[in-house]
Formats: structure tokens, C-alpha cells, sequence
């Protein structure tokens, strides 16, 4: 699998990914719509469930795009836009600024790792996470000290 995908040219590997984020951003979405009509019949939502609605009701499909670094808030936020129903035009335009920019990353780099990974390079590649996760940790850290 990862040969194949190696093989295949940037550009078709670019758009790919792409299309696979807008997909994924649009099948979030959906959910959210879905889930929606379930939260109104059943009546339950958390404070923190409406602090967040809250704030994405405030940035609208923007949210879609600061909240791209962060996994798993990204996808929170776009199944937040589909419980609101944010309009589908601006939440699209969000979803191609972000897939696009998910899409450069994953043809760059994530082929790149998986090929690593693949010719048994992990241990490097693991060092290097654990480095980051340092660094990000240690920062944080250094934060809450100063501040």
C-alpha cells in the first residue's frame, strides 16, 4: 500500500487527500445535522457541550479553521457546525482553506513517515515524536510558571 502510494504523482496524491478531507469535513457534518434533531428531542446538553456550541455559533464556519491544528477538536467543531447548521457555502469555503492545507501536509510529510516507518526507520521516527511531545510539554510548563 505504501509503495503504491509512494508511486503515485504529487499532484494525484495532493488531490486525493484533499478529497478525502472534504469527505471526511462534509460526513462530520452530516453527523452533526443528524445528531441535532436527536439533542433537541432528547433535551441534554452539558455546560460544556454549550460553551462550546456557544463559541462556534459565535465564529461560525471560521472555527472550522482555527481549530485545524488541534486533532480532535477539528472534527468536534465541524460536527458542531452541522448541529447549528451553519450555512453550507462559508462552512465549504472553511473546509477547502483547511483541507487543502491538511492535503500539502499529508503529500509532504505523511507519505514521507509512513515510507520510513515501512523501511524501519521507526525508532528515529518515534524519537522525534518523543522530542516534540517534550518540547510542547516542557513549554507548557515553563507557561505556567512565568504566568
Amino acid at each position: 500500500m505504501i509503495a503504491w502510494l509512494s508511486s503515485l504523482p504529487t499532484g494525484w496524491m495532493y488531490a486525493g487527500f484533499f478529497l478525502l478531507g472534504i469527505v471526511r469535513g462534509l460526513g462530520y457534518y452530516a453527523f452533526g445535522a443528524a445528531g441535532s434533531r436527536w439533542t433537541e428531542r432528547a433535551g441534554r446538553a452539558s455546560a460544556a457541550l454549550a460553551k462550546g456550541l456557544s463559541s462556534v455559533r459565535r465564529w461560525g464556519a471560521w472555527s472550522v479553521v482555527g481549530t485545524y491544528p488541534f486533532y480532535g477538536l477539528a472534527g468536534a467543531t465541524q460536527l458542531a457546525c452541522g448541529v447549528l447548521r451553519i450555512p453550507m457555502a462559508p462552512f465549504i469555503g472553511a473546509l477547502c482553506l483547511v483541507s487543502s492545507l491538511w492535503a500539502a501536509l499529508q503529500t509532504a510529510l505523511g507519505v514521507a513517515v509512513l515510507e520510513s516507518l515501512a523501511r524501519g526507520a521507526w525508532p528515529v521516527v518515534a524519537g522525534i515524536v518523543v522530542v516534540l511531545i517534550a518540547i510542547a510539554f516542557g513549554r507548557r510548563a515553563l507557561a505556567s510558571h512565568v504566568g
